[in-house]
Order: C-alpha cells, then sequence, then structure tokens
C-alpha cells in the first residue's frame, strides 16, 4: 500500500473546487477512493502479467489449469508447478498502461526503449511496476525504481484526467487456441504455453528447514529427502556435480515421490565462518516430468556447506570465525576471528566467573559471570553457532587502555543484581592516559537497558573506538518506573571530543515492551562534536524508539551517515514529531536517506522528519509517509520476546533474523 497511500494529494487535485456543498464533496471523496482503489488494481494486475509474462518467456512450464472469467476479462492459471497466476486482459478504461515488449535480443522493451535487462533466461529480472507519488508510473528491474518514460522522453502518468478513454489493455490478444493459452504482445509478437491437465511437477519446499531465501543448504556430505509431486509418462532429476540425487516412484494416490539428495564431501571451498557464511557454489537441481511431448520443469538452488556446531572446533582447526557480519556481507566493519591473530583461547565448558582479558568460547547451560576492571582485549563467543548463551553482567564495562576492544558474539547479556546503571559501557581511563581500542563490536545479542540510561558513553579526552557496530541484536527498553513514560535513551553518548573510523548499525531490533509506552531514543549524540567517521543505520527495526528531542544522530557531520531501511513502529499515543538526523549546522556531511518506512498504530500524530536543527544546505527536509497497513499483519508480532517478523510486502524493511 505504500505506494496509493502518497496518491491521494495528487488525485485529490482532481476534485477541488470553489464553493462545493457536502453533497459534492462527499461525492468527490467516493470517486477518490474508487478511483485509488482502481490504480491499485492496475499496478496489481501489470505485476501479475509480467509474471505470466517471464512464464511464458522462460517455457519451462505446462498448464495444468486455465479457467476464464468474463467478468474481469481474465484467466486464472495453475501451473505444473502448482504455481497460481492470474493473466488480466484489460478493458476499456482511464488507466495508462506501460507498453511492454521484449527485443529480438531478448531484453524489455518499455514503451518502445529497451532497457538493456534481460527479459529471457534463469538470472533474468521480472520488472515490477509502481504509481509514485506523482501520480507517474515506475519500474524496478531489482536494483531500484526509475520512472517510465513515454515517446516523447517525459515520465509517463498512470491516469488521465478523466476526460480521455484509454486503453488499458496490457496484451494484444489473448486465447485458448488447439490446447494451447496463446498471447500476443503488442508489437504482434506471440507466446504459447501447452495446457496438459495430468503434467504436474512440483518439488515442495514448505516447512523444510534447510530451504531459504530460495536455496537448500545441504551440510557437506550429509543426506536430505524431499517431496516431489510429479504426474506424466517419465519423471527425471538431475543435480550439480559431485551431487547425487535420488527420485522414488511416485504414490499412486497422493502423486508424491521421494527425492532423496546428498551433497558433495567438504572441499577447501571454505574455511571462513561467520553467521552464515558458505562456499559460492550454488547450482540447480532439477526435475523434470513430461506427458507426451510437452515437458514441465521444476528446479531449485542447492548449496554444500560445512556445518557448524562449535566455534571452538573451528577455531583449534584453524578456520576464520567472522564476527560483525549480517548474512553474507563483509567490509570493514567485519573482524576475524582465528588462532593466528588470537593464539590463545579458552573454552568455558564449566561455571566461571571472566574477569581477565581473553578469548573465551562459552558452551551453553554454564553460568558465567562477566567483570572487569578495563577492557583492552576481551572477546565473548557463544561455542553454539545457533544459540546463544547467557552471561551475567556484575558492573559496568569499562573500556580503558590500548588493544583490539570489546567483541561479543552469541551472548544474552543480563544483569545481576538488577541494575539501574547510567550506562553499559564507558571510556575510562582514571590517570587521563589515551583510550585507544580497535573494536566494539555486538553480534547477536540482547540486552535489556533501563529507560533513560544510555548504552556508552564517551565522557573524557583522547578516546578512540575506531570500529563500532552493533549487528543482528536486540535492545528492550521497559519502563522501570511507575508512570515513567518518554525518557531519553542515548546509544552513543560522546561528551567529549571523539575519535573512530566508522559506526555501523545494522539488522538490529530496538523496542519497549510495554504497550503505548515510547523512548525519547538516540542512536548517535555528540551535540557540539566532530562525527567525522561514516554512519551506517540500516534495516533496523524501531518499535516505540521514537527520536524527537536529539534526532537519531546529532553532532557535527563530517563524514557520510546512510540511513535506509529502517523500520519505525510506534502505538505512542500523543503527538510528537521526530527527526533522524541533527547537523549542528555543519556544511560537511553527506547524507543517504531512503527506504525508510513507518506505521502508527494509534491515532496520534507521529511524524519523522529528514532533519532536525539547521538544514544542511542542499538538503530537502522530507517527512517520512505513514504507511496505511501494518508490517506485522501476515508476519510475527511478539512484543514481550521482541520478535518483529514483517509480512512479505514489507520484507525488505527492518531486521531479519535467521
Amino acid at each position: 500500500m505504500k505506494n496509493f497511500k502518497s496518491l491521494l494529494p495528487f488525485l485529490l487535485m482532481l476534485f477541488v473546487w470553489a464553493g462545493c456543498d457536502t453533497d459534492d464533496l462527499r461525492n468527490d471523496v467516493d470517486e477518490l477512493k474508487n478511483r485509488v482503489e482502481s490504480l491499485e488494481a492496475q499496478v496489481s494486475a501489470i505485476n501479475d502479467n509480467m509474471n505470466v509474462l517471464k512464464v511464458l518467456t522462460d517455457g519451462k512450464q505446462t498448464i495444468q489449469s486455465c479457467v476464464y472469467d468474463e467478468a474481469s476479462n481474465s484467466y486464472k492459471l495453475v501451473l505444473s508447478d502448482n504455481t497460481e497466476l492470474t493473466l488480466t486482459q484489460g478493458k476499456q478504461g482511464t488507466v495508462n498502461y506501460p507498453q511492454i515488449t521484449i527485443s529480438q535480443n531478448g531484453t524489455w522493451v518499455i514503451n518502445g526503449e529497451d532497457s538493456g535487462k534481460e527479459a529471457v533466461g534463469d538470472n533474468a529480472p521480472t520488472p515490477k511496476f509502481a504509481i509514485d507519488a506523482n501520480g507517474y508510473w515506475t519500474v524496478d528491474f531489482g536494483n531500484g525504481a526509475t520512472q517510465v518514460l513515454g515517446a516523447d522522453g517525459q515520465p509517463v502518468l498512470a491516469t488521465t484526467s478523466g476526460s480521455v478513454t484509454v486503453t488499458d489493455e496490457f496484451f494484444k490478444d489473448v486465447d485458448v487456441v488447439n490446447g494451447e493459452l496463446v498471447v500476443t504482445l503488442q508489437n504482434d509478437e506471440v507466446y504459447s504455453l501447452p495446457i496438459v491437465e495430468a503434467l504436474v511437477c512440483d518439488i515442495q519446499t514448505e516447512n523444510v528447514n534447510e530451504f531459504k531465501n530460495g536455496v537448500l543448504t545441504v551440510g557437506y556430505g550429509e543426506e536430505v529427502s524431499l517431496n516431489v509431486k510429479v504426474k506424466g509418462d517419465n519423471a527425471f532429476v538431475s543435480a550439480p556435480a559431485g551431487w547425487t540425487a535420488v527420485l522414488g516412484e511416485p504414490d499412486a494416490q497422493t502423486n508424491i515421490a521421494v527425492l532423496t539428495l546428498k551433497a558433495p564431501a567438504e572441499s577447501a571451498a571454505s574455511t571462513t565462518l561467520g553467521r552464515a557464511a558458505t562456499a559460492d557454489n550454488t547450482k540447480d537441481l532439477t526435475v523434470q516430468v513430461n506427458k507426451g511431448v510437452a515437458w514441465a520443469v521444476d528446479k531449485i538452488q542447492v548449496e554444500a556447506t560445512k556445518v557448524i556446531s562449535s566455534y571452538y572446533a573451528e577455531w583449534q582447526a584453524g578456520n576464520n570465525i567472522i564476527v560483525g557480519q549480517v548474512g553474507d556481507e563483509e567490509g570493514s566493519h567485519t573482524v576475524v576471528i582465528n588462532n593466528t591473530d588470537y593464539p590463545n583461547a579458552t573454552l568455558v565448558e564449566s561455571d566461571m566467573d571472566i574477569t581477565a582479558d581473553g578469548v573465551f568460547f562459552i558452551k551453553e547451560g554454564v553460568k558465567v559471570t562477566f567483570k572487569k576492571g578495563g577492557l583492552k582485549n576481551s572477546i565473548l563467543i557463544g561455542d553454539n553457532p545457533d544459540k546463544r548463551v547467557s552471561v551475567t553482567l556484575l558492573d559496568w564495562l569499562p573500556i580503558k587502555g590500548e588493544g583490539k576492544g570489546f567483541i561479543a558474539k552469541n551472548i544474552d547479556f543480563v544483569w545481576s543484581p538488577a541494575q539501574d546503571r547510567n550506562c553499559i559501557a564507558y571510556s575510562s581511563n582514571t590517570d587521563g592516559s589515551a583510550v585507544n581500542v580497535g573494536n566494539f563490536i555486538w553480534d547477536n545479542c540482547s540486552i535489556e537497558i533501563p529507560e533513560g540510561k544510555n548504552f556508552f558513553n564517551i565522557n573524557q579526552d583522547l578516546v578512540t573506538v575506531s570500529n563500532i557496530v552493533l549487528v543482528n541484536s536486540s535492545f528492550k527498553m521497559p519502563t522501570n518506573k511507575v508512570g515513567q513514560d518518554w525518557a531519553a535513551t542515548r546509544f552513543f553518548n560522546v561528551t567529549k571530543a571523539f575519535t573512530y573510523s566508522s559506526i555501523y548499525i545494522k539488522n538490529n531490533v530496538f523496542y519497549s515492551p510495554v504497550v503505548g509506552n515510547a523512548i525519547n531514543g538516540n542512536l548517535v549524540f555528540a551535540s557540539g562534536f566532530d562525527l567525522s567517521g561514516n554512519i551506517t543505520v540500516s534495516n533496523n527495526t524501531f518499535v516505540n524508539f521514537i527520536p524527537a528531542s536529539q534526532s537519531l544522530v546529532k553532532g557535527l557531520i563530517k563524514a557520510t551517515v546512510t540511513l535506509q531501511n529502517n523500520l519505525f513502529w510506534t502505538d505512542e499515543t500523543a503527538n510528537r514529531n521526530a527527526t533522524f538526523i541533527n547537523a549542528c549546522e555543519s556544511e560537511a556531511g553527506t547524507y543517504i536517506i531512503s527506504d525508510n518506512i513507518q506505521y502508527n498504530n494509534t491515532t496520534a500524530a507521529i511524524k519523522f522528519n529528514y532533519f532536525g536543527g539547521t538544514l544542511p544546505t542542499g538538503q530537502a527536509n522530507t517527512l517520512l509517509s505513514v504507511e496505511e497497513t501494518n508490517p506485522f499483519d501476515g508476519g510475527e508480532y511478539d512484543r514481550t520476546n521482541g520478535i518483529f517478523v514483517p509480512n512479505t510486502t514489507y520484507a525488505e524493511y527492518g531486521a531479519k533474523f535467521e
């Protein structure tokens, strides 16, 4: 719904007259609503048709069911892999469809303009169309939306003034001829698919834990089984080199055959171990079924990977463990732990009080407390890659002296006794000497921060923390005083001059578990001090974390600040004005702010502006638009445990934990 709520001002202009009475206004509003709903339907139809066109050009499927609906002039299709699609021919109306064809070179052509993007092939993108806030068509080939241009080189409006009747027929002709669905594009190109009712090939991956993001991951040398629904004369399976695949006979009643798949033995392909690091050996597993001369094909991607059960064992074997990684990404913010750079490590297998620097791999179920007078070279890693371990903090974490810093991975931090601390970590050299550490990294960790308290205070001069990283982590901020609400929480609170290379905050959840309780939140606060390194804040979920009085990032911006794909969700009952960046009158910064979304679950007006304070030269103080639909409807919303998973429509926004 993101594209259409922003169309309301554009469409409302069509219905504004001076001196209209109440009935006229009501009629205009009804017409406006109908117009918006019509546009929504048209965008949905064009994207559905693009999915059909992609199947037609691939030619790897057949149709097992084709039902025509005269009222909508559309066809309901069920393909041989059980995918359901809708093909809509369209009818006379007032919506301008872009004209989509395919060039002789096999590329997408939009309104006669060759996009250069492949239309045929396994890796060919399927264009996704939308309507922007000004009512113009946009198209996205997977690298961001761009405006659709007409023959005159100008953007194409999605709707006419209403007085002109145009055709919004997507295809020139659609018909069923001699057992085939035949589609003719506007440039007279013809594509067809056979309709074969008893031909089905469907590799079933639902509820298969190893299948994620379109890839089936199998441990080296391990074996998995999948169900495949097959109907037809003969079935064949092909697997990548080194894999073995055997397809059993289908059950006579269910048509389900069992596919047994075994991955190749481990090679030297991958010795780098992060959150989800694997070798780049993704290839196709293909099942084909024929009936006469017709064929149905289904395929998935398979990937052999190293199954990691112990980070300590990997360290012993000399393999790399990446910390600070989101998915398969790498960058200057990630750190490698191995027995070359860190030759000494301790496996914590029984209850232990950690009071010294070192590398500690912590087994599940043991009781570990952590208290240090000064952190210089402290690394805590939960040994099981798939589960966090609990570590009890007995005091603040003072960052002190010179060293590689503090790194935590796979840790649930808890306070004992329950603390009302001013911060979790702070820079502290009592003799006034420099603090110079390489890292402060939290990767796949969690902690509860008392509301109104800070996470990390930098409150002395001569402090350098080169690499500050928060990734894949959860930060809970409850109300801990009766009636307390709207207390300020700063994550990195800078009150002295401070040096760093980058601050990287990605794929985290910041939330209040209390309904209606909002946190006056800030991630980086350095009012009056230079922020001379790059700051990245992306793909985070903020639940009632509203940067009102302090902005999300505040300081003298001297580098690039990136805010992208963040999700802000609120049920605050009071009106609030929030801002992303306060540059403190600095003119030296660069700002990348895009694809952030906001949803308000109450009638309160919660407004997010891009900038607070003095607007940097050349920047626009954009107001973040508000979603009309709840991103968590159809996803997962667990306020108590801090689990927030957007539905598929909003899957690219906010945090995503695997």
